[in-house]
């Protein structure tokens, strides 16, 4: 795991992450996502950790032009009025962004994601 230094993202799409913060103890990490022109994510589910859910905060540093770098989530979720910020279970829903597309600038859409990972609690069923 590299810190400060932008790795290829997950999917193949094109996207690529630069690592801020991670703990195995706190059971989080925080990375800068970098999109480049028309570059988005397909649909998708991550994968789950046995005993924990995966919850996500992801918020747009920059936004895309209208139209473009949408994200849709199929399950429960809470966002934005504009859709600037998302907080949802990715590995419970399906989810993608379109491509994004800047062009006011020549530069990429930048999103802070922040991950970690919360103990399941199972309730106690009487017989």
């Amino acid at each position: 795991m590299k810190w400060l230094t932008w790795d290829k993202g997950r999917q193949d799409s094109g996207y690529e992450k630069m690592l801020l913060a991670t703990s195995k103890f706190f059971k989080f990490d925080c990375y800068i996502l970098k999109f480049p022109d028309g570059v988005g994510i397909p649909t998708h589910v991550d994968p789950s950790i046995p005993g924990y859910e995966h919850h996500r905060f992801n918020f747009f540093l920059t936004t895309p032009s209208i139209g473009t770098g949408v994200v849709t989530i199929e399950g429960p979720h809470w966002e934005t009025k504009h859709g600037r910020a998302h907080k949802f279970r990715p590995d419970l829903y399906q989810h993608h962004m379109t491509p994004a597309r800047r062009i006011w600038s020549n530069n990429a859409t930048y999103i802070l994601s922040i991950g970690w990972l919360k103990k399941k609690v199972y309730k106690h069923q009487e017989a």
